[in-house]
């Protein structure tokens, strides 16, 4: 894939970090309030160099299925999981979301590069 075509989810990404950041509250409201940039962030293709990092959040933020009534989604498995994690696990997330989204920066600059 070209670097290019990683601009959609780098303009997601950076919206997701963006609203952790600057958001009120404590790790797990920032979470929450960030939901849908989480879903349609880590919804997207990454780098095959990156998808482990990727992955391991994924499973992180799906600790506990998705609540279901009449075929509805009630609360999402990220919405359930991080209102079910303590802040130290929370802050654990935080910082692998953080941590990949420095890596997937710098893929796409020495991508650029190359």
């Amino acid at each position: 894939m070209d670097v290019k075509d990683y601009n959609y989810l780098m303009e997601k990404y950076s919206l997701l970090i963006y609203g952790m950041t600057t958001g009120k509250g404590n790790i797990k409201e920032r979470l929450i309030e960030n939901l849908e940039h989480l879903h349609s962030t880590f919804g997207l293709e990454f780098p095959k160099e990156l998808k482990s990092q990727k992955e391991e959040i994924i499973i992180k933020l799906t600790k506990f299925p998705a609540l279901i009534n009449n075929k509805k989604i009630i609360y999402s498995s990220y919405e359930r999981t991080i209102s079910k994690c303590r802040h130290k696990t929370l802050v654990e997330l935080g910082k692998l979301i953080a941590n990949l989204h420095i890596e997937m920066k710098f893929f796409t600059r020495t991508q650029r590069k190359n």
